[in-house]
C-alpha cells in the first residue's frame, strides 16, 4: 500500500478528534417509574472455531460440531455421530471438501453431516488451531508450535513456540501468530520472523487480516493493553484512537475495508484517502529492515514444549497516547462505526471474506454491510414450555439447557458447571435448603438419583430404582421435580410409549425421601401392587407442580387445577369455580391465595372460593405462565405479553413499553427480583428494576 503524502495526513487530521459508540436505545423494559434492562439469550454453547465448506458452516463449540446447511435448525455432531470426543477445538475445509475436526479425545473427517476417521493428528500436544492454503496444504497451530500436512504425514515447521492462530493470505502464504511475535511463511519453507524487540509494537499475536502482499493488519496485546499494528513490508507502525476505551476483541473483513471489533460495535478502518472518520493515531513506528529471515526448521515426531503454555489473555483496550508524544509520520487511516455486532463478542474469524464473531450465549453473528447480517445459534436454551431457572440457598441462579447442561449466574453470564460423574441432568429445583438435581443413569433402567448443590459440588440425597406394571415403561426422563423444605422430592416420570409419535409420555409423579425405600406414585390408573400407600389418582400430564402451599402439592392440568394433600385429590375445574377448567400453571402465591393460569384468563382461590374478576385486558392478555416475586408479586406472561400484579393493581407490558416479543411461553423470577422470560425463539432476562430518570 502506498505512504500518504504530508498533505493528505494533514487533512485526515482536520476530521474529529474521538470516536463516539453509535447512538443505540438501550434494549430496557419500562415501567411507570423504573425501567429493567434486557439481556437475549440463545445457548450456553462455547464457540471455539469457525470454517465453512460448500454451503455448509461448521461451528465447533464444547459440546459439539454444529452443522448449519438449509437456515433451519443446526446438526449437532458429537460421539453419538462418532466423534472422538464433543469438545470441539478447531475445524478447516480442506480442498477435497472435507472438514478437519480436533476434539479433546482426537482428530475426525466430517463431510456434510457425515463423521468418518480418525484422522492423523498433528504432533503438537493439544491443538488450537487449523487451516489451509491454497495449494491443499493443512497447517495446524498448538501449544508446541506449528506443523504442517502435505498429504502424507505432519511435520513440525519451524521453532518450537506457543502458537496463537493462523491467517492464510489471498496469494497462497501464511501469517502465524505466537506468544512472542508473528511469522510470515514464504516460498522455499522460509520464515520472516517479527519478534518482539524487533519492531512488531507486542509480542501477542490475537489477530491477523493479510491486505497486499507481505502486508497486515494486526491486533497485539502486551500485558496491559492492545495495539493495532500496521505492517506496510518494511515497517511497523503502532496505531490506537484517542479516548477510545472498549475492550477489542479482533480484527476482521467487511468487503474491502478492515473492521476493528469491540465487545458490542464494529469499527470500519479505511485509507484516509478514500474514507471518512476519526484518524487513526500513530505512537510508534519501526526502523526498517529489522524482519529476521530465515529457512525453517522441518521435523517429525512429537514435539516437546519449551515452557508451560501461557493461558490466553482477555481483550483489552487500545494502547492510550501517551503524553508529549512526539508526531510519528505514517500512513493516514480512518475509522467509523459500522454498528452493533454483539452483546458480548469473544472471538473473530474470518472465513471464505466473512467475518464470524462468537457472541457469548447468543451463538455467533455474521458481520453484513451495516454491520449484524445473521445470527446462528443452536438455541438450546429455548424450549417448548418450560423454562429451568431457579436460586440456591445463596441467592445465585442457576439453569438446565435442553442438552442438560447445567449453569450459574456470574458476571453477567451463565457458567457450565460439571455435572455429576455418569448422570444425565433433567430438572432443577430450589428449596430452603439450595439447588436440587434431577438425573438419570446410562446403562441403569429406570434409576433416579436427585443431588444437592452444596459447598463442595453435587452430593446424592436420594435414589430410587423405579417401578412399572407389565407393558409400562422404561423411565426416559424426569422433566420437572419438586422439593419441600423438609427434602420430600417430587419427579415427574416420562416412559417410553411407542403409541406415541414422540416416542414417550408423562405418567404423574413418584414421591419419595432420602432415607427408606419407600416410593408412592401418583397418577391416572390405579395398580395397587406399585403405587405404594397413600397412592392418589391425579391426572398423567400435567404442566406444573407447586410445593408451597403446606402439606399440599397443587398441579396445572387439563381439567382443572389438581390439589393432592390430606389423603385425597382434589380437582378444581368448572364445577368448583375454575373458569374454562383448562389450567396451564399454579402458583401459590402471598396472602394465602393460589393463583391459576385459566383459559378464560387469571385467577385465585382464597378463602374457599376462586375469583375471576379482573380488568378486561388482563382477562384478554390469558397469560399462561404465573411466577411470584421476592415482594410477593405475581408475574404472568403468555402469547400477548408480560403481567405483573403488585399493589392490588396490574401492569402490562408489550412491545410499546420495550418488551422484544410478545410471544411468551413461561416466566420465573430469581432470589435477586431478576425476571427470566422463555419466548419462542429466544430467552430475555430482565435485569432488577432501576429508578427511571424521567418517570412517564
Amino acid at each position: 500500500m502506498r505512504r500518504l503524502a504530508p498533505l493528505l495526513l494533514a487533512l485526515a487530521a482536520c476530521g474529529p478528534s474521538t470516536l463516539q459508540l453509535p447512538a443505540t436505545t438501550p434494549a430496557e423494559l419500562r415501567a411507570d417509574a423504573t425501567v429493567r434492562p434486557i439481556t437475549t439469550l440463545l445457548d450456553l454453547d462455547s464457540v471455539r472455531d469457525v470454517t465453512a465448506g460448500g454451503e455448509r458452516v461448521y461451528v465447533a463449540t464444547d459440546a459439539g460440531l454444529l452443522v448449519y446447511g438449509d437456515g433451519g435448525a443446526p446438526t449437532r455432531l458429537g460421539t453419538d455421530a462418532g466423534l472422538p470426543s464433543a469438545d470441539v477445538r478447531a475445524v478447516a475445509a480442506d480442498a477435497r471438501g472435507r472438514v478437519w475436526v480436533v476434539t479433546a479425545g482426537g482428530w475426525a473427517f466430517v463431510e456434510g453431516t457425515t463423521v468418518s476417521g480418525p484422522a492423523p493428528a498433528a504432533p503438537l500436544g493439544a491443538t488450537t488451531a487449523l487451516a489451509v492454503v491454497d495449494d491443499g496444504t493443512v497447517w495446524a497451530c498448538g501449544h508446541e508450535g506449528v506443523a504442517r500436512f502435505g498429504g502424507e504425514d505432519w511435520e513440525g515447521f519451524g521453532e518450537v513456540a506457543q502458537c496463537t492462530g493462523l491467517w492464510p493470505t489471498p496469494e497462497g502464504k501464511l501469517w502465524v501468530g505466537t506468544t512472542r511475535g508473528l511469522w510470515h511463511v514464504d516460498a522455499d519453507d522460509v520464515i520472516r520472523e517479527h519478534a518482539e524487540g524487533r519492531g512488531i509494537p507486542a509480542g501477542w499475536v490475537r489477530s491477523v487480516v493479510p491486505t497486499r502482499p507481505g502486508q497486515a493488519f494486526v491486533l497485539l496485546q502486551d500485558a496491559n493493553r492492545s495495539h493495532l499494528g500496521w505492517f506496510d513490508g518494511l515497517r511497523w507502525y503502532d496505531y490506537t484512537i484517542p479516548e477510545f476505551e472498549p475492550a477489542i476483541v479482533g480484527l476482521g473483513r467487511e468487503g474491502g475495508d478492515i473492521v476493528l471489533l469491540s465487545e458490542r460495535y464494529a469499527f470500519r478502518i479505511q485509507d484516509a484517502a478514500t474514507g471518512s472518520g476519526v484518524a487513526l493515531r500513530p505512537i510508534a513506528r519501526s526502523e526498517r529492515d529489522r524482519v529476521l529471515g530465515y529457512r525453517a526448521r522441518v521435523s517429525t515426531g512429537i514435539r516437546e514444549p519449551a515452557s508451560e503454555p501461557r493461558p490466553p489473555r482477555a481483550p483489552s483496550p487500545l494502547a492510550p497516547v501517551p503524553p508529549n508524544t512526539p508526531r510519528v509520520d505514517a500512513p493516514g487511516w480512518v475509522v467509523s462505526p459500522l454498528g452493533k455486532i454483539a452483546d458480548r463478542a469473544y472471538a473473530v474469524k474470518v472465513v471464505g471474506g466473512r467475518t464470524f464473531v462468537a457472541d457469548r450465549q447468543r451463538g455467533v453473528a455474521v458481520l453484513g454491510p451495516e454491520g449484524e447480517a445473521a445470527r446462528l445459534s443452536a438455541r438450546t436454551l429455548v424450549s417448548d414450555r418450560d423454562l429451568q431457572i431457579a436460586s440456591d440457598e445463596r441467592g445465585r441462579t442457576w439453569t438446565l439447557d435442553g442438552l442438560g447442561r447445567v449453569a450459574v449466574w456470574d458476571g453477567g453470564a451463565f457458567e457450565v458447571v460439571a455435572l455429576p460423574e455418569g448422570t444425565v441432568a433433567h430438572a432443577i429445583a430450589a428449596a430452603r435448603r439450595g439447588l436440587y438435581l434431577a438425573t438419570t443413569i446410562p446403562g441403569q433402567p429406570n434409576l433416579a438419583r436427585v443431588y444437592r448443590r452444596g459447598s463442595e459440588g453435587w452430593a446424592a440425597v436420594a435414589e430410587r430404582t423405579l417401578s412399572f406394571p407389565e407393558g409400562q415403561g422404561p423411565l426416559v426422563a424426569t422433566p420437572m421435580l419438586g422439593v419441600t423444605d423438609e427434602e420430600e422430592l417430587w419427579l415427574a416420570l416420562r416412559v417410553a410409549d411407542a403409541s406415541r409419535e414422540s416416542g414417550s409420555r408423562l405418567r404423574g409423579v413418584a414421591v419419595f425421601r432420602g432415607e427408606g425405600e419407600d416410593v408412592v406414585y401418583h397418577h391416572a390408573a390405579s395398580e395397587p401392587e406399585v403405587d405404594g400407600e397413600g397412592a392418589l389418582r391425579m391426572p398423567d400430564d400435567f404442566g406444573n407442580i407447586d410445593l408451597n402451599d403446606p402439606g399440599m402439592a397443587w398441579f396445572s392440568t387439563l381439567v382443572g387445577a389438581v390439589r393432592l394433600g390430606n389423603s385425597q385429590a382434589v380437582v378444581f375445574g368448572e364445577a368448583r369455580g375454575v373458569r374454562g377448567e383448562v389450567v396451564s400453571d399454579v402458583l401459590v402465591g402471598s396472602r394465602g391465595r393460589l393463583w391459576v393460569a385459566a383459559a378464560e384468563g387469571p385467577g385465585y382461590r382464597q378463602q374457599q372460593r376462586f375469583e375471576f374478576r379482573m380488568p378486561q385486558a388482563v382477562r384478554e392478555a390469558r397469560p399462561t405462565a404465573l411466577a411470584l416475586g421476592p415482594q410477593g408479586e405475581v408475574w404472568a406472561a403468555g402469547p400477548n405479553g408480560l403481567l405483573v400484579y403488585e399493589d392490588d393493581a396490574w401492569t402490562i407490558f408489550g412491545e410499546e413499553r420495550g418488551l422484544p416479543t410478545e410471544q411468551l411461553v413461561d416466566v420465573e423470577v430469581d432470589a435477586g427480583g431478576r425476571i427470566w422470560l422463555l419466548a419462542r425463539d429466544r430467552v430475555l432476562m430482565l435485569g432488577r428494576a432501576e429508578r427511571r430518570a424521567t418517570p412517564e
